[in-house]
């Protein structure tokens, strides 16, 4: 069973010197010593987004925005940001069931796979709240569900049921930490489960592909490049820079995806948390983010257009995993022998990285955060370690020697869609599971 027990979002304090807001958004584990404060409570702000029972604890919080460099150092200058949303979940009987029902959520009615790889359908019986957290429950239990296909509805019926809520076209924002804590299902060696929770721009709707054909994954404002292109599985980007004053698109975020993974071909399975940027159009063959260390011959993010400090973590040991998940544009330079590692697939590129898990994560709750600042950066962080990061460098044009190439791509500036909690079963997997998650955020 998946909780999710608060959803908070915060902003920059104005200062003169500041043109605009800078949206932070933020989960938090409640507690029973967390809960209750209202004569603590936060400052209003408009629209009335905050919870009247979130904590005065969670009102504001320090971090680092700046640079890398600015932000890798031993004591980095942090900023504060102030909160401007929440959701406590500690109404019962809330109606996640359709558009019209909750101010924020709606937990999805279909089928959500676009190729049938998936083995259960999503229902809204199965988001609740109960003991202040928002629960997905997976069961054994058959059940019938719309795909949403490009060509129209299909009827699917799946053995197995889930849940997943979305808050597309309730509430969205741009830029901002997301950070959950969460306890991951089952167990570090059983195979077969996998879980997220991701952003993705509002203009197209994560399970409905017609809305999403020509959007997503397209972080994109140049008119070349926009269109078909040879290398690519996309119909080109919808709205762009050739027929719009800019072009846009729907980019996602992975916050959190998890599952049980090789760190290569020849090592032994291990729980794997992974943190993405999935973005269109697709760059050329023989171009990548990506370079190969002489020694051990792995491919490493290639600076300053991504950095891994999580590699010298002991504990997340982040690493790429070209080796083993190595997309279909990876190729080799025959003429220099050099390996163009890349990651995703024909429809996206991929800018991942993967961190080691343990038991522990399986057994209590940890936190994961990511920090998005449009058109410049994002930031992916493990119980508050630093572990990834990719940002407007690594976007740059690209072209092969070929002459094929594509224009600058953007970290996204796009609203998203809050998030997206879901839990599914792929895979070889055996007996059936549940999962306790608490997104978290102060």
């Amino acid at each position: 069973m998946c909780r999710l027990a608060c959803l908070r979002l915060l902003r920059r304090v104005p200062k003169a010197t500041i043109l605009g807001w800078y949206a932070v958004l933020m989960l938090q584990l409640a507690g029973s010593n967390l809960i209750g404060t209202a004569a603590g409570s936060c400052p209003r702000q408009a629209g009335n987004w905050i919870d009247s029972s979130t904590p005065a604890e969670a009102c504001t919080k320090s971090i680092c925005t700046g640079s890398y460099a600015q932000c890798s150092t031993v004591a980095p200058a942090k900023e504060d940001l102030v909160l401007v949303f929440s959701d406590e979940f500690n109404r019962q009987g809330r109606d996640f069931i359709g558009q019209d029902g909750d101010r924020i959520w709606a937990a999805m009615d279909m089928y959500y796979s676009s190729d049938f790889a998936e083995e259960q359908n999503y229902k809204p019986d199965k988001v609740t709240v109960s003991g202040g957290a928002l629960r997905l429950t997976m069961v054994n239990e058959s059940s019938e569900a719309i795909q949403n296909s490009v060509n129209g509805p299909v009827n699917v019926r799946m053995n197995k049921t889930s849940g997943m809520v979305q808050s597309w076209n309730k509430f969205c924002f741009t830029g901002g930490l997301v950070e959950f804590s969460i306890k991951l299902p089952g167990s570090a060696d059983v195979s077969g489960l996998w879980g997220a929770a991701w952003l993705e721009g509002n203009l197209g709707r994560a399970g409905y592909l017609r809305s999403t054909a020509g959007r997503w994954p397209y972080s994109y404002d140049t008119c070349a490049g926009s269109g078909e292109l040879s290398w690519s599985g996309n119909v080109g980007q919808r709205i762009n820079r050739c027929n719009n004053p800019i072009g846009r698109g729907a980019p996602e975020i992975d916050v959190l995806e998890y599952g049980i993974f090789r760190r290569s071909k020849d090592a032994p399975p291990e729980p794997t948390c992974v943190h993405t940027l999935q973005i269109a159009p697709v760059a050329p063959n023989l171009t990548s983010w990506l370079t190969e260390d002489p020694t051990t011959h792995e491919a490493v993010p290639k600076e300053p257009g991504a950095y891994m400090p999580g590699a010298k973590d002991p504990n997340a040991q982040t690493y790429i995993p070209a080796t083993t998940n190595a997309g279909a544009m990876t190729a080799v330079d025959e003429s220099s022998k050099v390996t163009y590692w890349r990651i995703g697939n024909n429809l996206t590129d991929s800018f991942t990285a993967s961190s080691r898990l343990s038991t522990e994560h399986f057994d209590s709750y940890h936190t994961y955060s990511v920090l998005w600042e449009p058109g410049e950066h994002i930031r992916w962080y493990l119980d508050d370690h630093f572990l990834f990061e990719v940002n407007k460098e690594a976007l740059r044009a690209a072209e092969n020697a070929r002459g094929e190439g594509i224009g600058d791509r953007q970290i996204p500036v796009e609203a998203m869609e809050f998030f997206i909690f879901f839990f599914k079963r792929s895979g070889q997997s055996s007996a059936s599971q549940q999962t306790g998650q608490r997104p978290r955020g102060r």
